[in-house]
């Protein structure tokens, strides 16, 4: 056996190196802050001399490149201490590709297109959806479906869009190479795509983390500069060199965000997988959606009032999956509501503490064992049972060992009694014993079985009653009350059962499980 000094040093011993894991991981935050703070610091002077580069194409390119390298690098080095290595790996390797580009445009293709720069430009796209693709499996949340046909919804509203005023004017455009024109479709096909999953990933994660915000920020920007060149391509402006800088700059932002979002401390740590309350929708995303929902009707209504209908096809194939889609949500809201009305059924007939049937579950379980008897002229016995003393136990030990004693009692019992019996919570530390086709003498015996289990070395009183023809549910409750008052009166620690009304041998009383 150990001495109290030996005990005391390990305790002491322990209690110290708990202290020195705290340093330790108080110490490995504060790096991890000043880390990212660094970059970041570092970074944005970086972009602000990148705009006041003069407006040579090689040193924009080479200083473009290099900052878009860096995030990466920065990003894959997060990626070591991360909780989702993977994603942020994919991520870098997505923003590594893009920034790639320029510099392999401008020294292999400064005048192709398509080039061997496009296939670098393009890189972004399965690194980053692959890379939000790994976040979002890690929440397996009940959002998890919805997130994905709320996200689908809102990817097709703006799937026509993108059909009717980028790709179709592309595609039929024969003027165009072939070559030029599939080119130019993938863009704006991938940008549905990754537009698709940044959203799935802010409904299932809700953005909790500050790394998920930041890689939402970082697509949002990014997508936000692909477009304005792809809306700009298409009316035919050229930007300015100053407005070619911004956009440049956006791009160089979004590539930023994912190496600060990797060296987050919050970064490394897993997210949760709990189960959480089922999700609300909020207002920001209902309106996404019946915008989405009321795109195909505007661009038809739009195009009708203009003199023709040129995108029919395309509109008919975003109505109906529209519909699919909504029908599919619905769907998946009626199975919710329906799990919600069960669960809610069952907490209304189920005590919280003690997953014990409630003191309206009993009633309404009682009343049909009543009418049972009365049909067929069986035994029905009721038990009152109370634990004695529970207040000063409280008082003692604290509300939170006594809810740890009626549970303890709850489970006890529940094994000692039948399977047709009832076991039931009525009320505080009261208890109530259903026991079918069993007379006053065994169902006496089978209370004081349960009285010997009482955890804690704690007591009960109990009083035993059996039914009477014409009784009334409460009226057996109230008579097997009257015989536990009376067992409370006797000194406690009993069971008193009241006379019996049909004295008769004993039934057998079959042990637990039977």
């Amino acid at each position: 056996m150990q001495s109290r000094w030996t005990v005391a040093t390990a305790t002491r011993a322990g209690r110290e190196r708990g202290l020195g894991v705290a340093r330790n991981t108080g110490t490995g935050r504060a790096r991890a802050r000043g880390v990212w703070r660094a970059f970041a610091a570092a970074y944005g002077a970086a972009v602000v001399a990148f705009l006041l580069l003069p407006d040579g194409a090689t040193a924009r390119a080479l200083c473009f490149s290099a900052l878009g390298l860096a995030a990466a690098a920065a990003a894959a080095l997060g990626s070591r201490r991360s909780g989702m290595p993977a994603a942020w790996r994919w991520l870098a390797f997505g923003v590594a590709c893009n920034a790639a580009g320029g510099l392999v445009e401008t020294i292999f293709a400064p005048d192709a297109y398509p080039s061997i720069a496009d296939v670098f430009y393009l890189g972004l796209y399965p690194g980053f959806i692959i890379g939000l693709t790994l976040m979002i499996s890690r929440y397996r949340e009940e959002r998890f479906v919805t997130s994905f046909l709320d996200a689908a919804v809102i990817a097709v509203g703006l799937g026509l869009l993108s059909w009717v005023f980028l790709i179709h004017p592309l595609a039929a455009d024969v003027d165009v190479r072939l070559i030029e024109r599939a080119t130019s479709m993938v863009y704006p096909i991938a940008d549905i795509v990754l537009l698709a999953q940044v959203i799935r990933l802010a409904l299932v994660s809700s953005l909790r983390t500050p790394a998920t915000r930041v890689v939402f920020a970082s697509v949002t920007a990014f997508l936000a500069m692909d477009t304005a060149w792809a809306v700009l391509n298409q009316i035919g402006v050229e930007p300015s060199p100053l407005g070619s800088k911004l956009l440049q700059a956006l791009s160089l932002v979004a590539y930023g965000l994912v190496g600060v979002g990797a060296l987050l401390p919050a970064a490394a740590e897993k997210p949760g997988t709990e189960s959480r309350a089922a999700p609300r929708m909020s207002r920001l995303l209902l309106v996404a959606l019946t915008l989405a929902a009321l795109t195909a009707p505007a661009i038809l209504l739009a195009q009708s009032l203009a003199g023709g209908v040129t995108d029919g096809v395309a509109i008919a194939a975003c109505a109906a999956a529209m519909y699919l889609l909504v029908i599919a949500r619905m769907s998946g809201l009626l199975r919710q509501v329906g799990r919600q009305a069960t669960r809610l059924g069952e907490l209304a007939l189920e005590d919280e503490l003690t997953g014990l049937p409630n003191r309206r579950a009993l009633m309404l379980e009682l009343g049909r064992r009543c009418e049972q008897a009365a049909r067929t002229g069986s035994y029905l016995a009721v038990s009152v049972i109370d634990l004695d003393h529970f207040k000063r136990f409280n008082d003692e030990f604290g509300h939170v060992a006594g809810d740890r004693l009626l549970a303890e009692v709850a489970s006890a019992w529940r094994e000692r009694l039948r399977r047709q019996d009832v076991l039931a919570r009525y009320g505080g530390e009261e208890f109530v014993v259903v026991m079918p086709d069993t007379d006053l003498e065994s169902a006496t015996v089978a209370v004081e079985a349960l009285r010997r289990v009482v955890p804690e070395g704690q007591t009960c009183s109990a009083g035993v009653a059996t039914w009477r023809h014409a009784d009334s549910s409460g009226d057996l409750i109230a008579r097997a009350d009257a015989a536990m008052y009376s067992a409370k009166k006797l000194g406690r620690d009993r069971a008193v059962a009241e006379p019996d009304p049909r004295p008769h041998a004993p039934l057998p009383w079959p042990r637990a499980g039977a």
